[in-house]
């Protein structure tokens, strides 16, 4: 008796797991891209909100309100780049701080704001740009 009552539940065990995968593998299309669209040069006169990506830089994402890029420049070079940027093209800067390892300027216009972070990678930089509207 006691082996016929392991048997069904190893059974009922045994059945639940294939109902569970087959439902796991449907047809119906993820309600967003399973795969990353592969990195990209950016080009010259490319941004994101007014805020341009710096050159020479890969575009490894770009969401339309923030990106992340790598360049083979040092962190410094990059820095200096967009503190030019935020000076030229009349945003203000919230906060500031730089040093030859790490970037960070918060910026805003005309009801946007904008973050704009530089990290050492590799022999170059991470830059990652986050937009956000301001009230």
């Amino acid at each position: 008796m006691k082996e016929s009552v392991f048997r069904g539940c190893a059974a009922a065990c045994a059945l639940a797991v294939v109902v569970g995968v087959g439902a796991c593998g449907g047809t119906s299309a993820p309600s967003h891209p399973s795969s990353p669209s592969p990195p990209a040069t950016a080009q010259a006169g490319e941004s994101i909100k007014g805020i341009p990506f710096y050159q020479p830089s890969t575009v490894r994402s770009n969401t339309g309100t923030s990106a992340t890029l790598t360049s083979p420049d040092p962190v410094t070079k990059v820095n200096d780049y967009y503190v030019g940027v935020v000076d030229a093209h009349g945003w203000d800067t919230v906060s500031k701080s730089t040093s030859a390892y790490h970037g960070n300027l918060t910026i805003k216009k005309s009801g946007q704001g904008a973050t704009i972070s530089v990290a050492p990678s590799g022999s170059g930089s991470l830059i990652s740009i986050s937009t956000y509207p301001t009230s």
